[in-house]
């Protein structure tokens, strides 16, 4: 959530820099914040109505795992944020339909059999990557500015979320692999020690970093 609302309200500034010279108006800036917010509820959503019961070994204080929420209201509650978001979005603007179209195909992916994407290492961090650093950077920006020629803070900026998004996919598993290792999730926790793991993700973070 926190990366999200950074991330939508860095494109927001910048495209009243470098695209039409023209900053969207805030209602514009609130309106699409609660557009991908709710992207964000429905596939973290999904994935936890599907994950109940590893949720139970890795993070048993998750509503669905405690039993505080139904599966049923769960369901309900991620369709509903999927649905506005994508309806919400189409009011508004193509690019901004496009980006929640793929953010909900991809996450719906990821989660949901027959794909699970989870289940394999490379297709997961891939796809955490395409949607937070790419698709979401370059969608929401084209939906504020208008313009069909990205610039290159804005390239800049999808390279840094990119790279970012695969710390977090590399990193988010480590926490999880006892319960990801009972179900057959395979992940990069699961499949290395957690010192090399960390190593790594350490590593394409402190790298551009450096070079920069």
């Amino acid at each position: 959530t926190a990366a999200t609302t950074a991330s939508v309200l860095t494109l927001w500034l910048l495209a009243g820099t470098d695209g039409t010279g023209a900053r969207p108006s805030v209602p514009n800036l609130v309106a699409t914040l609660l557009v991908c917010l709710a992207t964000n509820v429905y596939i973290t959503g999904i994935n936890q109505v599907v994950d109940i019961d590893i949720d139970r070994i890795n993070k048993p204080r998750l509503p669905l795992a405690a039993g505080s929420m139904t599966r049923r209201q769960g369901v309900v509650v991620s369709v509903t944020c999927g649905v506005f978001a994508l309806v919400a979005a189409a009011a508004m603007s193509t690019a901004l339909t496009v980006t929640v179209a793929i953010g909900l195909l991809v996450g719906t992916a990821y989660s949901i059999p027959p794909a699970r994407l989870k289940r394999f290492p490379v297709p997961a961090a891939v796809s955490i990557v395409s949607v937070r650093g790419l698709v979401l950077t370059f969608g929401v920006y084209v939906h504020f500015a208008g313009a069909a020629a990205i610039p290159g803070s804005v390239v800049l900026l999808a390279v840094v979320a990119a790279l970012f998004g695969l710390v977090v996919a590399v990193l988010k598993d480590l926490p999880d692999r006892w319960g990801d290792a009972q179900y057959g999730i395979r992940t990069f926790s699961t499949q290395f020690d957690a010192a090399s793991v960390h190593r790594v993700a350490m590593a394409v973070t402190v790298s551009p970093s450096a070079n920069w």
